[in-house]
């Protein structure tokens, strides 16, 4: 591998590791606030008898063990990469992801029992008259879950880190769910409805199965060896313009967590000898590696038809 493609994808490799340093700090944040408001939102729910309340806690629960399972994904993906692990281990990350979404399918499951439990509560006349105090709790936590949401977005746009991305997504989906909730809570309060509050509860849990299987689908497709088809032609019409390059018979790319790996097989002169040939592969992977955000390009040469001597 010649030195420049080495520079450039211990770079990338480099850049990595820093995104992650970043994003464990942002993820210790995350997991403040959230421990912080659904332990809040438990507990004034159960003191201001709001279901939805208790819900919007147990969905704020989600956040706070999705940073842990991030944390430890952010953890194995830092380790350098070994005999048996030869392109790293960025693959963790992802699987992180993947785990957090599964668990907000869980929790939002239990949030359609808890709304099935109200109803029949309300249907046997067991229920007390909700507490405004309940409504305030939900627009404090909406509020805070609004500013954690732009942060890691911000940041993680400019990171490309993809676990930052998705706790932003997740974070706003959580700020407009508690503000869902103090609506709801508003609305059960002045009007004496208080089916509405379990109501709310049932559409509560069906967004966050929503969300988590968005989460799920995503991660599982990088998992799975899904590429994106954009990218990919964005990447072949590139190559195709390189010098030297007749045609391409396919590009396959592929996640390792964030970081993009390409095999390519490309069609040459058969005039070009395999020094040269070797010359334009580095050339182009150099090339390739400066223009996308690619840690290994893997291309393989075949000489163009009816080029041979």
């Amino acid at each position: 591998m010649s030195k420049e493609v080495v520079d450039i994808s211990q770079k990338l490799q480099t850049t990595s590791k820093h995104r992650m340093a970043m994003a464990r700090r942002l993820i210790y944040l995350n997991m403040s606030v959230y421990l912080l408001m659904s332990v809040g939102e438990l507990l004034i729910g159960r003191f201001g008898h709001a279901t939805v309340l208790i819900a919007d806690g147990k969905n704020n629960i989600t956040g706070v063990l999705s940073s842990v399972l991030l944390l430890v994904g952010l953890h194995f993906s830092s380790i350098p990469r070994d005999d048996v692990h030869q392109e790293g281990h960025w693959q963790y990350e992802t699987i992180a992801v993947f785990l957090a979404g599964i668990i907000m399918d869980l929790v939002g499951l239990n949030c359609l029992w808890s709304a099935g439990q109200s109803m029949i509560a309300i249907i046997m006349g067991q229920t007390s008259a909700i507490r405004i105090i309940a409504a305030y709790t939900a627009a404090i936590s909406g509020t805070l879950m609004l500013v954690i949401s732009r942060i890691n977005h911000l940041i993680g746009v400019r990171t490309q880190d993809s676990a930052l991305i998705a706790s932003a997504r997740d974070s706003l989906s959580d700020a407009f769910t508690s503000y869902g909730t103090m609506i709801a809570i508003f609305l059960t309060y002045w009007l004496r409805l208080n089916w509405f509050d379990s109501l709310a509860t049932l559409i509560l849990g069906i967004y966050i199965i929503v969300n988590g299987n968005q989460i799920i689908s995503t991660s599982a497709e990088k998992l799975s060896n899904g590429f994106n088809p954009v990218m990919q032609a964005h990447i072949r019409h590139y190559i195709g313009l390189m010098p030297g390059v007749r045609d391409i018979d396919y590009v396959n790319g592929r996640y390792t967590g964030d970081n993009i790996i390409i095999e390519t097989e490309i069609r040459v002169s058969g005039k070009l000898s395999t020094t040269e040939s070797f010359q334009l592969c580095k050339r182009i992977e150099a090339d390739v590696q400066t223009q996308f955000p690619i840690l290994y390009c893997c291309i393989q040469v075949r000489p163009f038809p009816n080029s041979i001597d």
